[in-house]
């Protein structure tokens, strides 16, 4: 199974800007599942009328959200060799769909990856909180994480934080998920991560 991209494609990564395609992710995300297919056929059309970075990117938060992994990394792949260099959302998408899938050594690989090549998106808030969010939700709705399962999450913070990446709302909130999933509920940690978001200026949401 692809578990990343091949190192000579991502010797080609870059910074990219780019609005994403906000309408299509909220009509596929609205979508009745029997619907998702067709939706997801409708945005590869689109994407080989106009590929771009972010007919690229739909494509794969649709292949995410259907649970179509090995396309949503085939596409990531073709993005590259296409020279549609992706960003941080990019990034996030593929590892929030490895903790769907279940397959958190995917994810952790392709994190890792990221790392080595030294990827400037891996300083994005964005791509640690998918990291936290792909071990958060490693197991079906209504099950707890224990400790050994939840320690990878809290490992990613304490780096994203050492390496001097500003948590935003989504981190925190990603955080809180993992005291509330916890199978002896962390109120304490939790208590301190809303007086961190406090005290540098991120304000709560009704998420939070």
């Amino acid at each position: 199974a692809l578990v990343a991209p091949r190192s000579r494609v991502l010797d080609r990564l870059c910074p990219h800007p780019g609005h994403f395609q906000r309408v299509f992710v909220h009509v596929i995300d609205g979508a009745p599942r029997r619907a998702r297919d067709p939706l997801l056929e409708s945005q590869r059309a689109q994407m080989e009328r106009e590929p771009n970075n972010e007919s690229y990117t739909s494509l794969i938060y649709a292949c995410v959200k259907l649970r179509h992994l090995d396309e949503a990394f085939g596409y990531f792949e073709e993005m590259l060799n296409s020279g549609h260099p992706p960003d941080a959302r990019s990034y996030s998408h593929l590892i929030k769909g490895c903790g769907r899938a279940r397959q958190l050594r995917r994810g952790e690989a392709f994190f890792r990856l990221l790392k080595e090549r030294e990827v400037p998106q891996i300083r994005d808030p964005t791509v640690y909180s998918a990291l936290i969010n792909m071990h958060t939700h490693q197991k079906p709705l209504g099950f707890h994480l224990t400790p050994a399962e939840a320690a990878p999450a809290w490992a990613a913070w304490e780096e994203m934080r050492d390496l001097g990446v500003q948590p935003d709302e989504v981190s925190f909130n990603s955080m809180l998920t993992v005291c509330a999933k916890a199978i002896l509920p962390d109120p304490t940690r939790a208590l301190e991560l809303l007086d961190e978001m406090k005290e540098i200026g991120v304000a709560p949401s009704a998420v939070t």
